[in-house]
């Protein structure tokens, strides 16, 4: 597992923070950090033997620590039998590598919770180097990487009809991406409704998710609680009561979800949807929501192991092992699309603007086209070829392009008979008008504030 050291203690990447400094993230996500430290990590200049481990001894370990510390104590009686199990049989001797037996003992727990994970790391001279991602320098690597990747801001921008989009792939901590978080939520405030991408986020920090979540809720909203089973303790975690941007508490928000989804990508889908604060699009998350830390077992041996659970406080249980079922099931690849489309229609509900209701309808035309393009015959793109005042349109390369004065040509989209958008321009669509034997004899530019001009073919 990955991780770092604090004052308080180990941060693992797949455990939340809790009163000893330790943190929340998905067991994908710290196999992602593993793997990227190895690739630009230096290699070691030679190979050393693989060290003889004491398997017993790490076994009745493994199962004190889990008999101690796991969530649930029946699976911790369950996974200590396994362990004994295994401890009594010969299943161990096909295993003596450290790397081949932390792999088997992470498949055999797994069987009782998938949140466990033995990991093995060598230790070069007794101490930790960048190599290891326990490590404060590994965890160095993790910033330096997470940089490079905005954070996991991947893509925010405003879609046609005034839609938000935000997706994101993973939950950084907040003293690294808070002003990241901040400048993205800035960027979508003026959103009429908003999209969460969160179909490729394994989860991360929890502070992360009560930053974004707050400024979609009323301050003060208690939208999970976590249990803990060392110190029998119960944290409250509720949305903050100020923050620097505006608050969209009557936004419409969309997220979007798939079975790689998780950890805290999965709270923050499961309780906006406990709320009814959000509508969850695509497919049932990963089941991912017991946190925990990892334990040094010596040798180079850790193990992660779940110490405490999700609660929410509405509907009293969690999405452990069940996923966060979305309210609209759609493939993956096509859950964007139906989330627009029906922040679309929900914004065309809502509103009696005539404006906005214009700017609404072209943007559900153009994403319609986008999955069912309208074909016209080729002998009839060449009726429209021509000029009209200081427009021109063209044929090139089978389709047609539009031409104002000096201005860049642009590929015109066609949406129905005489009727066609522009490729990447949102407020803008043209029509052609047809006399009586059905020539075309004018062009009409439209804008989406209502505005028209007509243009005679010359």
């Amino acid at each position: 597992m990955s991780s770092a050291r604090t004052r308080a203690g180990r941060i693992d990447r797949a455990g939340r923070i809790d009163r000893a400094g330790l943190t929340k993230h998905s067991i994908a996500s710290a196999a992602a950090l593993i793997l990227v430290l190895s690739l630009i990590s230096p290699p070691a200049a030679t190979a050393e033997p693989d060290p003889a481990v004491d398997r017993q001894a790490l076994l009745a370990r493994i199962a004190e620590l889990i008999r101690e510390n796991y969530v649930e104590p029946k699976g911790a009686e369950a996974a200590a039998a396994l362990l004994s199990d295994l401890a009594a049989g010969d299943e161990l001797d096909a295993h003596a590598a450290p790397l081949d037996l932390a792999g088997l003992l992470t498949r055999r727990l797994q069987e009782i919770d998938r949140h466990f994970r033995v990991a093995w790391t060598p230790v070069a001279g007794g101490s930790p180097d960048a190599d290891d991602p326990h490590s404060e320098a590994g965890r160095e690597h993790w910033r330096a990487w997470s940089r490079l990747q905005n954070r996991g801001f991947r893509r925010v921008e405003i879609l046609a009809g005034n839609v938000g989009y935000l997706d994101l792939r993973y939950f950084d901590e907040v003293g690294q991406a808070g002003d990241t978080a901040r400048a993205a939520l800035a960027l979508l405030a003026n959103s009429d409704a908003v999209i969460f991408d969160l179909r490729r986020n394994g989860g991360g920090e929890p502070e992360m998710v009560q930053l974004l979540i707050s400024h979609f809720l009323p301050a003060g909203t208690h939208y999970n609680s976590l249990y803990w089973r060392p110190g029998n303790r119960l944290d409250e975690y509720r949305s903050l009561p100020e923050l620097s941007g505006r608050r969209m508490i009557a936004t419409p928000l969309f997220v979007l979800t798939s079975a790689r989804t998780g950890s805290a990508a999965e709270e923050l889908a499961y309780a906006l949807q406990a709320l009814g604060r959000a509508e969850i699009i695509g497919r049932r998350t990963g089941g991912a929501a017991n946190p925990g830390r990892a334990f040094e077992l010596g040798d180079g041996f850790s193990i992660f192991i779940s110490t405490g659970k999700a609660i929410n406080p509405i509907t009293g249980g969690n999405w452990e092992g069940t996923g966060v079922h979305p309210d609209v099931e759609t493939p993956t690849g096509k859950a964007l699309a139906v989330a627009y489309d029906r922040a679309l229609a929900r914004l065309l509900e809502t509103t009696d603007d005539p404006t906005q209701r214009l700017g609404l309808g072209w943007a559900k035309e153009s994403l319609a086209a986008s999955a069912e393009p309208y074909v016209v015959a080729p002998e009839r793109l060449e009726l429209y070829r021509g000029a009209y005042g200081n427009r021109r349109v063209e044929l090139e390369n089978g389709g047609l392009i539009y031409r104002r004065g000096r201005r860049a040509a642009r590929s015109m989209m066609p949406l129905a008979e005489d009727y066609f958008a522009l490729e990447g321009v949102d407020g803008f669509r043209i029509r052609f008008e047809r006399d009586s034997d059905g020539k075309v004899v004018r062009l009409i530019d439209m804008w989406s504030d209502g505005h028209q001009e007509s243009n005679p073919k010359l």
